[in-house]
């Protein structure tokens, strides 16, 4: 529970601005040639939400995550602070896909054929 309330007090006050008359705009982007640069983040802080894709910063030289290196959950949440950096009116959302296993996610490496609870299989059983 203490943990709970710990993340509770982090999250914003209240959800982004919003209203059936108009449309509110969001950005969803990455930059997969490295880290966002400031301005970059700073144009994404005046969206009132912004979302950062699955291959943020990735390595294309090696895509499989390490437990040496960053992986894209690191990257993302990375990319997310310095886009709130800026401003505190953005809300900003961590999206991860779990249908597919990207091998540059940590997840993944609970997926390696040896954790057969996670493994989706033909059978029933």
């Amino acid at each position: 529970i203490v943990q709970a309330i710990s993340i509770l007090a982090q999250l914003p006050p209240s959800p982004p601005p919003w209203s059936w008359e108009t449309v509110s705009l969001f950005i969803h982007a990455q930059n997969t040639s490295g880290s966002l640069n400031a301005t970059a983040a700073k144009y994404m802080s005046t969206f009132p939400i912004a979302t950062v894709e699955k291959a943020q910063g990735q390595d294309k030289s090696n895509p499989v995550c390490s437990l040496t290196e960053p992986c894209e959950e690191d990257k993302i949440i990375a990319a997310l602070q310095s886009i709130r950096s800026y401003s505190t009116d953005v809300r900003t959302l961590f999206y991860l896909n779990t249908v597919i296993n990207y091998p540059q996610f940590r997840l993944s490496l609970n997926f390696t054929g040896q954790n057969e609870r996670y493994l989706l299989h033909d059978d029933v059983t």
